[in-house]
């Protein structure tokens, strides 16, 4: 398991890193997430708050809410229990793994369907990709986020009315 602090040293050092790559004549870069991953900028940002200007900004796709997933969650769970639980055996018992059709409905919009001109609408996505896919899944399953370590460090002790303070120093 990782803690997220661990995370932010990553982000710490590839930042650090990329004027050997690219130069120092670079632009400024662009720190690009998603999921839990948004989090993991949002804290690096709350820690290094002298860094933000060395940023050309943060894009943040589909973030995990600065209060963790509980409430929204528990907001799922009462809206529909059977996708609740496919959630939860997707994820949580890492059935997307080794179930194909879980697998295409979590991730990939849903269930293959045969349409009554006799085509497949299997939204782009044939067989081979979630076989793929599921093996990428399986592979990154050995470098989990330590949620128990994550839930400690949220919500954010520096927001204020919800907002984070480093937000106005973004370009």
């Amino acid at each position: 398991k990782v803690k997220i602090t661990q995370h932010e040293a990553d982000i710490q050092a590839f930042l650090n890193h990329l004027p050997s790559i690219l130069g120092d004549e670079a632009s400024k870069p662009i720190l690009v997430s998603h999921s839990f991953g948004c989090a993991v900028v949002m804290k690096y940002l709350e820690q290094f708050p002298n860094e933000v200007s060395s940023l050309g900004g943060v894009v943040k796709m589909c973030p995990v809410p600065p209060s963790g997933n509980g409430p929204m969650t528990i907001r799922f769970l009462r809206r529909s229990l059977v996708s609740s639980w496919k959630i939860i055996a997707g994820f949580a018992l890492k059935k997307a793994i080794t179930d194909p059709t879980l697998c295409r409905e979590l991730f990939f919009g849903g269930n293959k369907q045969v349409l009554e001109d006799g085509n497949v609408e299997d939204y782009g996505i044939t067989d081979e990709d979630i076989a793929r896919y599921q093996g990428y899944f399986l592979r990154d399953t050995d470098a989990i986020i330590d949620v128990s370590d994550f839930v400690k460090n949220l919500p954010s002790d520096k927001a204020v009315e919800g907002r984070s303070p480093f937000l106005k120093q973004l370009p």
